[in-house]
């Protein structure tokens, strides 16, 4: 059997994007944040959702990112689905470049990296009470640990995919439904990679709506893509269509924190809360909505609608039109 959906599912609501004090991350490294107790809110509502009757094509397998907040997303919907959480690096946190300022032993010579991860061993401590399937560490694809440019994580984003399908394919026959557990730019890199889309920031037609989207990154969205029938061709060649776009109709709240490349800087950083607080600071003085993307030139934005797809999937229509779910 081949892969015939796939859920992106970005972490929810992080414990850093409340004042202080916040709480220590337990597995020592500052950039792993917990989620705030909203955000474990989010987690139950995601599981209630997918969990329930009327949510017809479940997970029947997990990968998540080795950060602590994807896991403790996912912690519920793996307990009540009975579901093994595979880790994967490849679907990790996206550092920009000037986040090289962690102190680092590699091969045993300390460097500046970007945060890194903890392993499996770590992971399985902190949730050790939770009985999660949790056994697992690949590496589909690793992240510089210098950090990345747009690019790169696009690239990185594009090369891993595959090879988690196709791993899933060989060791896993039965599965056809799977669940990756990320984050805000890595779950954007992820879709635009199935979509065949080579600009991180371009817009895809939306026919229900009668517009142009972008993928959208809230706190606990989600995104579903599928195929229509079983295919063994290769990952990108297969008829990948998108059904549902941030999905966040599950949660009491509804979107949150959404995020996408039109943001310039990193997703759920203190710049990027600096940020958001001053917006909305300017919008209660003069009782306005302010775009939450002007750090990027206007021209860019202008481009989008006429982004080419990548070659490999030139065989698509550049107008293809999703009926989406919001």
């Amino acid at each position: 059997m081949a892969i015939k959906t796939i859920y992106l599912l970005r972490h929810g609501y992080r414990s850093n994007w409340l004042p202080e004090p916040h709480p220590e991350s337990p597995t020592g490294i500052e950039a792993d944040v917990l989620l705030a107790h909203h955000g474990l809110e989010q987690a139950d509502e995601l599981s209630q959702y997918l969990s329930s009757d009327e949510f017809k094509n479940k997970p029947q397998l997990i990968i998540s990112s080795p950060f602590i907040r994807c896991i403790e997303t996912i912690r519920p919907t793996a307990q009540k689905l009975d579901l093994e959480i595979i880790i994967d690096r490849g679907i990790g946190e996206w550092f920009k470049k000037d986040r090289c300022v962690e102190t680092t032993v590699v091969n045993g010579t300390e460097e500046k990296t970007v945060p890194l991860p903890a392993g499996l061993e770590k992971l399985q401590e902190v949730f050790a009470k939770d009985n999660l399937k949790l056994n697992q560490y690949w590496e589909s694809a690793i992240p510089n640990i210098k950090g990345e440019s747009q690019q790169e994580i696009q690239e990185r984003a594009h090369k891993a995919l595959p090879l988690i399908v196709a791993r899933i394919e060989k060791e896993y026959p039965e599965i056809e439904t799977i669940l990756l557990c990320t984050h805000a730019a890595t779950k954007i890199a992820l879709g635009m990679a199935i979509l065949g889309y080579d600009n991180l920031t371009a817009t895809f037609p939306n026919a229900a709506k009668g517009q142009f989207d972008h993928i959208r990154a809230g706190s606990c969205s989600l995104d579903s893509f599928s195929i229509p029938i079983e295919s063994d061709a290769p990952f990108y060649d297969r008829d990948w269509t998108m059904t549902m776009n941030g999905n966040t109709s599950f949660l009491t709240k509804g979107e949150e924190m959404h995020w996408d490349f039109r943001n310039g800087f990193e997703a759920g950083s203190d710049a990027d809360i600096k940020y958001r607080q001053e917006i909305a600071k300017l919008e209660a003085k003069h009782g306005v909505t302010m775009a939450k993307c002007s750090t990027v030139d206007a021209k860019e934005g202008d481009q989008q609608e006429n982004t080419k797809k990548k070659e490999n999937n030139n065989k698509r229509s550049s107008q293809k039109d999703y009926g989406l779910q919001i």
